[in-house]
Order: C-alpha cells, then structure tokens, then sequence
C-alpha cells in the first residue's frame, strides 16, 4: 500500500480510504469506528432484533448481492483484496454499502492470476 495512502487495520481486516484521498485522522476515526461497529453487528447477528439493528448501519440489498456475486464467480479475492464498501453521507441514510464489484481476474476457476504468467 502506497505510504501516503490513509488506512486502518480492524479486527476485520485492513481498509484503505480512498476518498478523501488525503482523509483527515478524524475521518478516518471515524470511518474506522463505524466499520468496528459494522463488522460486530454481523458478527452478532444470531436474530430478528440483531438483523433489524444491523439493517440501520448498512444497506443490506447491497451486501447481499456482492456475497452473491463472490460465491456465483468463485471470486478467490473476495473480502481480502477485490472488495469495495463506500458509506453514503448522513443526509442520504448514512449506511454503509458494499460494491461496486470489480476484478474477477481469478473468478470462475481461474485462481492463478493473470500477472503470473
């Protein structure tokens, strides 16, 4: 990762912000808490009461349809290196989103990627 790109490690990976391109630390904290919260939230989420909590901090169609996406393609990247999630501003709902998808170059059984000759 470029030294001047603005990430942060979770319990849930390692995320880059890439816009902002040159986040701020406190949006970055930000960012940072609301993903933490995310990723708890589904990790807790055995019923009803917990998914309608969960539904309040993301859009649900949308990660629903990357999971689909990642397990029809076989997308050996997914959630590690080929995953998107953008949040929408307070004024639009605030919730966070997951896509757009994007580089299947080791979708679909092809998991040797294309840079390796």
């Amino acid at each position: 990762m470029d030294e001047d790109a603005c990430y942060f490690t979770s319990d849930f990976g390692r995320f880059e912000v890439v816009y902002p391109e040159k986040a701020s630390k406190s949006e970055v904290e930000y960012i940072s808490e609301y993903v933490r919260l995310v990723g708890q939230l589904i990790t807790a989420c055995d019923s009803a009461q917990k998914y309608e909590q969960l539904k309040q901090y993301i859009d649900t169609d949308s990660f629903a349809t990357m999971y689909l996406v990642d397990m029809l393609t076989n997308e050996v990247d997914s959630n590690d290196y080929s995953t998107f999630y953008y949040k929408y501003p307070e004024a639009y709902g605030g919730k966070l989103c997951a896509g757009p998808a994007w580089d299947f170059d080791t979708a679909f059984g092809n998991e040797r990627p294309s840079f390796e000759g």
